[in-house]
């Protein structure tokens, strides 16, 4: 587990683009790619759908811990 958060924090990290500390769809599109978490690989929705589970809130943004329960969580596929 602190290795995944160890990753994920790094990932969530490069991914916020503009240091703002949340990260928006774009942003979360951009460390898909660079993980190589692809529509294909996720299936149904894909990011969309990833997305809208991390954004729960419907903010446009997420934060740290909704990232680790959504992108790290879905690498456990």
């Amino acid at each position: 587990r602190t290795q995944r958060g160890g990753c994920g924090r790094m990932c969530y990290k490069q991914a916020d683009m503009d240091n703002n500390g949340r990260i928006d769809f774009q942003e979360f599109c951009g460390i898909c790619d660079q993980i190589s978490l692809s529509d294909e690989l996720l299936g149904g929705g894909g990011r969309a759908t990833l997305w809208g589970y991390a954004d729960r809130e419907g903010r446009g943004t997420i934060d740290f811990q909704e990232f680790l329960a959504a992108v790290i969580g879905s690498l456990s596929i």
